[in-house]
């Protein structure tokens, strides 16, 4: 009993300092131990409980993406959260003898450790409608269903076309909170104003942090990535897999990018040329020895960070980890997987028969216009093939036409607009059917429209 009073005496005395918040603590640890019988109700009074409920509120409130102060050198600060952000040293201490005393006395609290989220099976990915430099056609995932909690997995499906799917597990661990975000994440951001900007409004590609711990990280991960044609068959074939930081990466601020294959720089935002690049710099990147981290140092002058984009080949897994150092600090990732594309057209002037066009991958499957007569035009869906940053892909146009079509009455021509590689501009025959053909090599993450006249 007597080290029991001695206990509360050195309680009385640090409660002395930061006021009814750590006499909250103690009524809730003299509840959950029934420490020496003393009673919570004769702890803590009513106002007591209305601060600590408050001050719970707080913590949970999701900070401001919308913009950050542009009041200080790096411009990387958040309104709405400051006041939250910026405690006092009692306050301070008070939290740390709270924490203590918890550990010494309170139950366990409920892990989610290992526990699994809802799998989000409805995912898409998306295209910025503007890009200006860097690769075309990557497709960026929308993590909109992202509900994991810290610790949490969460099985994840994302619609990559008419025909693809990818599926990976996700997780994140750390000090700070992950929730999936719009881009542009702030007003200075790098991603989202330069080299892919204009994406579909209600979308959420960034994985964003909100304001909490200091001198913390947050890693997340995507583990058993995989992609699937529409049977559910595993695509084998090389890809390229997109990442970069969502945000900005300030001074005494640092993210890393891990795969498990090596990873390539393969762009940087923004590029000479691009408004305001005077007023952007970037950070320092260091390469581990096998190429398979990437770290990425904050910008130690008052200039906006810039970011790199980054490539890695068919990972199965892929994380980043974003470090802070200050509460009010946050930062964002994205992920995105490239693409090159196919479509065709038909188009015909005063045709008697019916005739059709088809753009056909081996690999990634075909598309059809429908039938076109008499002076009219039809172009068919992309075909959307996975791309590597040093692969082409073979595409096949097909010019079919309904039975009974004398060709001999149709100057048949063919053009291929786009990154089409050198070919035969002058149609095949195929024996068996008669369809005309032109095969062409499609470069890797760019174009290619096939098109069908003089019918």
């Amino acid at each position: 009993m007597k080290r029991i009073a001695e206990w509360f005496a050195a309680v009385g005395a640090a409660a002395s300092k930061s006021g009814k918040r750590l006499v909250a603590v103690v009524a809730a640890v003299a509840m959950l131990g029934g420490v020496a019988g003393v009673s919570a109700t004769a702890m803590a009074d009513d106002q007591s409980a209305a601060d600590t409920q408050q001050s719970t509120a707080q913590t949970e409130t999701p900070a401001n993406t919308d913009s950050k102060d542009a009041g200080t050198d790096t411009g990387n600060k958040d309104d709405s959260t400051k006041a939250d952000a910026t405690k006092s040293d009692d306050a301070a201490s008070a939290d740390a003898a709270a924490s203590e005393l918890t550990k010494q006395t309170a139950p366990a609290p409920t892990s989610t450790l290992n526990t699994q989220a809802a799998e989000a099976t409805n995912g898409s990915c998306v295209y910025a409608g503007n890009v200006a430099s860097g690769l075309n056609n990557v497709c960026w995932l929308d993590m909109t269903n992202f509900t994991a909690a810290q610790n949490q997995l969460q099985p994840m499906s994302v619609k990559l076309s008419d025909s693809l799917t990818m599926k990976f597990n996700i997780k994140y661990t750390g000090g700070r909170t992950l929730r999936s975000a719009a881009v542009p994440t702030w007003n200075k951001a790098a991603f989202g104003h330069y080299g892919y900007a204009g994406f579909p409004e209600g979308t959420k590609p960034a994985l964003y942090q909100i304001t909490g711990s200091y001198n913390t990280e947050s890693t997340v991960e995507l583990t058993d990535i995989k992609i699937v044609n529409a049977d559910g068959s595993e695509i084998t074939g090389n890809y390229s897999f997109m990442m970069a930081d969502a945000e900005s990466t300030n001074n005494n601020e640092s993210i890393s990018f891990t795969s498990s294959n090596e990873i390539e720089q393969v762009a940087q935002f923004p590029q000479q040329g691009d408004a305001d690049y005077k007023n952007y710099a970037f950070g320092d990147q260091t390469f581990s020895a096998d190429h398979k981290t990437v770290t990425g140092g904050g910008v130690r002058t008052g200039a906006n960070p810039g970011i790199y984009l980054y490539k890695t080949k068919s990972p199965d897994t892929v994380s980043v980890t974003m470090r802070v150092n200050v509460r009010r600090e946050i930062q964002a990732a994205i992920f995105g997987v490239l693409f090159s594309n196919a479509e065709t057209t038909v188009t015909t002037n005063n045709a008697s028969d019916t005739f059709a066009g088809k753009v056909e991958s081996q690999t990634y499957g075909s598309e059809q216009t429908g039938g076109v007569t008499g002076s009219n035009s039809a172009t068919s869906k992309v075909v959307n093939m996975l791309s590597d940053t040093d692969t082409s892909e073979q595409v096949k146009f097909t010019l079919s036409a309904s039975e009974n079509t004398n060709w001999n009455d149709y100057n048949v021509s063919f053009t291929c607009d786009g990154d089409c590689g050198e070919y035969d501009a002058t149609p095949q025959i195929d024996t068996a059917t008669g369809n005309r053909y032109v095969t062409v090599s499609v470069a890797s993450e760019k174009s290619a429209h096939g098109k069908w006249d003089g019918i």
